[in-house]
């Protein structure tokens, strides 16, 4: 697409920090171009900027300004003619949410001048359901003008781990865990040292890239911002439906709830399989950085402040690791299942995943199942995830093939994930039903080995 000769428009969207402008900068390195960021100011101020950036890029002795954008542009195609060019607008969504003719015009622009161009521009976003409704969808005036849209997504672990390679396995999956698959986040993590060192050096000291950067990416996006860190707080801490997130603001939660949806922020997730009635609905932390920092950071800020870190990692973020990388394997391992989705590795091609959560009809007690997978007809695959340094036991097993018989399919496929395996009684009743046992070996080339795991 970037070597083409004729008009192309990319789409480009996704979370803030997840390496858009990196790639748009790269692309231009050996390339003729212009990018230009627009930011939360009035649209003259932004209008002002861009023309100066045209004209800094094309000098012309008789212009000095430009009234409007199609100006500009139309400045920008007499420059290009038909030669190959590189026009990226990131943040682009700071002006086409105030500007509101900004789309329109541009579709005059691709429409009618720009088709002759050898131009590529980038339109390029981090407000993710702006870019998704606004720019892509049917009732966009740009709607059919792209020719590719890419949704840039955090790094998945087994793409991570190349940024941590100085890291032994167990090493490398904590790192990830505190730091998400935002590439900048996880540079900062220097695997000569450890992780207890990283955290003190590169996330707690003062005048470190990763010190208050959730707080920092909030205030620059979000009016309010505390109610926003209200909520964040509270839902890393368990308070996951609406009425508890609203209750513990003192207001109605939806608008807030719905900005940090926008931003990618935040989750909305319902039971596998059961349709969205508003009612059973929970909210989750999408980005483990901003989970960690919420959990831990943000509530204990009296000890980063005094800079106590010593004293914060040792009594407060050590001790509650195991549970907080327990979330996180679950993660893994549902991101493996899909990277494994349509490959011999599983027994049937799924078209939904998700977790699950209700009464068992028989014991009237609360369950919930880690991960449930379904091709929308009759087979199901239920796993589970345990993440604790003892083999799972005969009980664990039998409690995966009780909960997998909530499930109303009857072509039932059950796999056990975990960190340390299974001890003998546990191996013998999860051989007999047919359980795919996998376990947590070594992160290297191959994510997951499967074993056949031998008796005790």
């Amino acid at each position: 697409m970037a070597d083409s000769s004729q008009f192309e428009c990319l789409v480009l969207y996704g979370r803030r920090r997840v390496g858009k402008t990196y790639l748009m900068l790269e692309l231009l390195k050996d390339r003729p171009g212009m990018y230009f960021a627009f930011e939360q100011q009035s649209a003259p101020t932004l209008l002002a900027k861009f023309s100066e950036h045209v004209l800094r890029t094309f000098p012309s002795p008789y212009i000095s300004s430009f009234g409007t954008y199609e100006q500009a542009f139309l400045y920008l195609r007499d420059q290009i003619g038909s030669n190959p060019f590189v026009l990226a607008l990131d943040e682009f969504q700071y002006i086409a949410m105030q500007d509101h003719a900004f789309l329109s015009m541009l579709q005059n622009m691709i429409d009618h001048h720009w088709q002759k161009t050898g131009m590529l521009l980038i339109l390029c976003g981090s407000y993710m359901s702006f870019m998704e409704s606004e720019v892509l969808g049917a009732k966009s005036p740009i709607f059919g003008r792209r020719t590719a849209s890419i949704k840039l997504e955090p790094l998945r672990f087994s793409e991570a781990k190349g940024l941590l390679s100085g890291y032994d396995n167990l090493d490398a999956f904590t790192a990830w865990s505190i730091a998400g698959g935002m590439p900048l986040y996880l540079q900062q993590f220097r695997t000569s040292a450890g992780i207890r060192e990283n955290i003190l050096n590169n996330v707690l000291a003062k005048g470190s890239l990763l010190y208050n950067e959730p707080v920092f990416a909030l205030k620059q996006e979000l009016r309010e911002p505390n109610l926003y860190f209200s909520i964040l707080e509270g839902i890393s801490t368990g308070k996951t439906k609406y009425n508890e997130i609203t209750s513990s603001i003192g207001t109605e939660a939806g608008y807030y709830l719905n900005n940090l949806i926008a931003l990618g922020i935040v989750r909305r997730e319902m039971p596998f399989g059961e349709k969205d009635n508003g009612r059973r609905g929970i909210y989750r932390l999408c980005d483990p950085f901003f989970t960690f920092y919420f959990r831990f950071i943000s509530r204990y800020n009296s000890l980063v402040e005094s800079e106590k870190h010593e004293l914060l990692w040792d009594q407060v973020i050590e001790p509650s690791m195991p549970e907080y990388l327990g979330h996180r394997f679950e993660d893994l391992c549902g991101e493996q299942l899909d990277e494994w989705n349509g490959t011999p590795s599983l027994p049937f091609l799924f078209t939904g995943k998700g977790r699950w959560w209700g009464t068992n009809p028989q014991t009237r007690s609360q369950e919930e199942i880690d991960w449930v997978a379904s091709d929308g007809k009759d087979q199901v695959l239920v796993a589970e995830c345990k993440w604790r340094r003892t083999p799972v036991t005969e009980q664990d097993v039998n409690k995966l093939i009780d909960r997998s018989a909530l499930m109303p399919q009857t072509s039932r496929h059950l796999f056990l994930f975990s960190r340390s395996g299974t001890n003998h009684q546990a191996w013998k009743i999860a051989d007999a039903h047919h359980i795919k046992q996998l376990t947590f070996q070594d992160i290297g080339d191959v994510l997951w080995r499967i074993e056949d795991i031998e008796k005790e």
